[in-house]
């Protein structure tokens, strides 16, 4: 019978909140001094690289998609050079459709990127991005 009072009315020691507040006042000051450490410069150091959207032309709809009314999304990625062009590329999701991945790889390979950078030199990185194929 004790026990069932207990997990009925908990005896006060379990909800004595006086006892947990130096606990909570060293999680807290633990938190602070993690929150204001310096990064790490590695980190703080690496960029990705980026596409720049105005050197970038739109695909043409493939004429046998457009005709079959087809829609969809690829995914691709793109090996960015040092020098900013795209050196590979790799359809990672397929729209379902072979013409529209292709004119969409095709186009998109043609645009300019910012190359990725570690502690400010350019290196070789990998881009993705979406192309979404939709009719009006």
């Amino acid at each position: 019978m004790t026990r069932i009072k207990r997990l009925i009315r908990p005896d006060t020691q379990a909800l004595n909140w006086k006892a947990a507040i130096p606990v909570l006042g060293l999680a807290a000051a633990c938190l602070s001094v993690y929150a204001n450490a310096a990064p790490d410069a590695n980190k703080a150091a690496k960029t990705h690289a980026v596409v720049d959207f105005k050197s970038c032309v739109k695909p043409q709809y493939p004429a046998e998609s457009l005709k079959a009314g087809n829609q969809g999304t690829v995914t691709l990625k793109f090996l960015v050079g040092v020098d900013g062009k795209a050196k590979d590329s790799a359809i990672v999701t397929s729209s379902g459709f072979a013409p529209m991945d292709e004119a969409a790889r095709t186009a998109i390979a043609k645009c300019s990127f910012k190359p990725a950078s570690v502690a400010g030199q350019p290196v070789e990185d990998w881009a993705m991005m979406k192309y979404v194929w939709t009719l009006k």
